[in-house]
């Protein structure tokens, strides 16, 4: 019988990898866009790419629990794993600011 390792990472299901890609930070340069424009632009972006990163470690802790959970390890009583609702719904959510970074980045070139 194979052993776990539990030294590797928890896949994160139903997370595209894309996630995991850190996209660039810096809105493409604009010649419409003043300097402040593009400093607030950017700043959205990065805020958009930090709260997406803050929900995928929520999810990945709740992946991790819901493994330890199917183990049969003994572990202490949590909020853990998350239902499958809020996990879903934090799935949309990422979704969401994609789409929103995605605004953000055509309105650049507009």
């Amino acid at each position: 019988m194979a052993v776990p390792d539990h030294t590797s990472l928890s896949r994160l299901s139903g997370l595209p990898d894309h996630l995991f890609t850190h996209l660039p930070g810096a809105p493409p340069d604009s010649v419409n866009m003043t300097e402040d424009a593009l400093l607030e632009l950017h700043s959205a972006l990065a805020g958009i790419e930090d709260v997406k990163h803050v929900i995928t470690c929520l999810l990945a802790d709740s992946d991790a629990f819901r493994e330890v959970l199917e183990s049969g390890r003994g572990t202490s009583p949590r909020l853990w794993p998350l239902p499958a609702v809020v996990y879903g719904s934090l799935l949309v959510a990422i979704h969401f600011l994609d789409e929103c970074a995605l605004m953000l980045r055509r309105e650049a070139h507009g």
